[in-house]
């Protein structure tokens, strides 16, 4: 990917970043403790518009919707609103056998 130029790019840099990302750089990035490597890694798609600590907070979000997806539930889809600002994550919680969606996580008031 290049350089991010809007929300959308920044979603996708975030992908590319997350197929190739380490255990370690997993817990900077979730934690914000020791990201030294991860800015390092994230600095190719920072702009004027993109800084390092805008981009760093938008991963940091990313990281840690999906961690605690990865670790309790199945099945999640994002939807986001049209202005992409205010998202809720639908899923199937893993510990049961049933067919029942629930909201996991929501920002919308």
């Amino acid at each position: 990917m290049d350089e991010t130029k809007d929300t959308q790019k920044l979603k996708l840099n975030f992908l590319e970043f997350w197929k190739n990302i380490s255990n370690e750089d997993t817990q900077a990035l979730v934690t914000l403790e020791n990201i030294t490597v991860v800015k390092n890694k994230i600095t190719k798609y920072c702009t004027d518009e993109y800084s390092i600590e805008k981009v760093l907070r938008v991963f940091h979000s990313y990281a840690s919707v999906a961690y605690l997806s990865a670790e309790r539930i199945v099945n999640a889809k994002i939807y986001f609103d049209v202005t992409k600002t205010r998202y809720m994550i639908l899923a199937r919680k893993a510990d049961t056998k049933t067919f029942c969606f629930s909201i996991v996580y929501s920002n919308v008031s």
